[in-house]
């Protein structure tokens, strides 16, 4: 349950930038067999994110959730989403990372830029994403995401 909120935040926020900071723009490409509707629903969605490919799940409302995303059937992002006025973010784990406030689709589908607050640099996203690896993944598993999000952000 706790994986699935994380999720679930992270894919429904763009993350707002503090003050100032420098954000990295990341890509993603989103799909979900169903949609968050008012009343409670769940669903898969499977896609990319920063370049990772992930699948997972979405448990809530058009209101209020949960999303996880793993990769190689590890978790690789996990929170919670709220949503008001048709803005949602995303509040919780991706590779590693604490996160708050990113903005992605209701819908769970499309494609787009991720502004990610907590990251100054796309080199910066890189290596979030090798040390969650590096923890995470098998060597050839590692290695194919690390080429795979070098490729999508053009580090």
């Amino acid at each position: 349950m706790r994986h699935t909120l994380a999720a679930i935040t992270l894919v429904l926020a763009i993350a707002v930038p503090a003050s100032g900071a420098p954000t990295v723009a990341l890509p993603y490409k989103l799909a979900a067999d169903s949609v968050p509707a008012p009343w409670f629903t769940s669903g898969i969605v499977a896609g990319r994110f920063g370049g990772v490919p992930v699948i997972g799940s979405f448990r809530g409302t058009s209101s209020l959730g949960v999303l996880t995303l793993t990769t190689h059937k590890a978790t690789f992002a996990f929170g919670s989403y709220a949503c008001a006025h048709g803005v949602c973010s995303f509040t919780g784990v991706v590779a590693g990372l604490r996160v708050r406030r990113i903005a992605l689709p209701l819908n769970l589908r499309g494609a787009g830029r991720l502004i990610a607050g907590v990251l100054p640099t796309r080199r910066a996203w890189l290596s979030a994403v090798a040390t969650w690896a590096r923890l995470h993944l098998t060597r050839e598993q590692r290695d194919t995401i690390i080429a795979e999000v070098e490729k999508a952000t053009g580090t």
